[in-house]
């Protein structure tokens, strides 16, 4: 999805019936958390505490309901959630869906399934087009598997120091760790400064 002050411009709806399969192996985790991220808010099924918590850092629009398959909004990413390692303990169970969907580990907790060609890099060059920008004049900070076409479509590339490391080769540049404001210290010292 795509959002340019406050308005929607962009979503890629992912078709029910393709989410039920995945959903259904999901939901065969030995911890089955998951989400399906629509334009109005972050629905969910499972009501643990660990899991909301984690939810809450990501989304701030969440709503529980009774059945995943149910939900009244356009769903434009699945998201798989595992307590302790979602590469090792997930990722396995979700590549049989890989013809279907963009599957990518987009943090040490989290999965993406989202339509083939859906991204971040797409979103960027959506906005690249709209406001007339280049890729020179697009900067980008990303520290999981998901951000790497977003970090291919903008020459001021920057992983996290707490990246994944298959992130960081594909950026230009680095930044501190999110812990340690990395994002607002680069944005202050090369485009405030200036």
């Amino acid at each position: 999805m795509v959002f340019y002050q406050g308005k929607n411009i962009h979503r890629s709806p992912i078709p029910f019936e393709k989410l039920s399969a995945p959903l259904a192996a999901a939901r065969g985790l030995e911890y089955p958390a998951v989400i399906f991220c629509g334009v109005e808010a972050a629905w969910t099924e499972n009501p643990d505490e660990i899991f909301q918590s984690d939810l809450a850092k990501y989304y701030a629009r969440r709503e529980m309901i009774s059945d995943l398959m149910t939900v009244p909004d356009d769903v434009c990413k699945m998201a798989v959630f595992h307590p302790v390692d979602a590469e090792k303990f997930a990722l396995s169970s979700l590549k049989r869906f890989e013809d279907d969907f963009l599957i990518s580990v987009s943090g040490k907790n989290w999965i993406d399934l989202m339509n083939p060609g859906t991204n971040k890099g797409t979103a960027i060059k959506k906005l690249q087009d709209m406001l007339g920008i280049s890729e020179d004049e697009t900067m980008a900070f990303g520290d999981f598997l998901n951000d790497l076409e977003m970090m291919r479509s903008c020459h001021h590339s920057y992983a996290m120091a707490n990246s994944h490391p298959e992130l960081a080769a594909a950026c230009r540049f680095r930044a501190p760790s999110n812990d340690d404001n990395g994002v607002m210290r680069v944005i202050r010292e090369k485009v405030l400064a200036v």
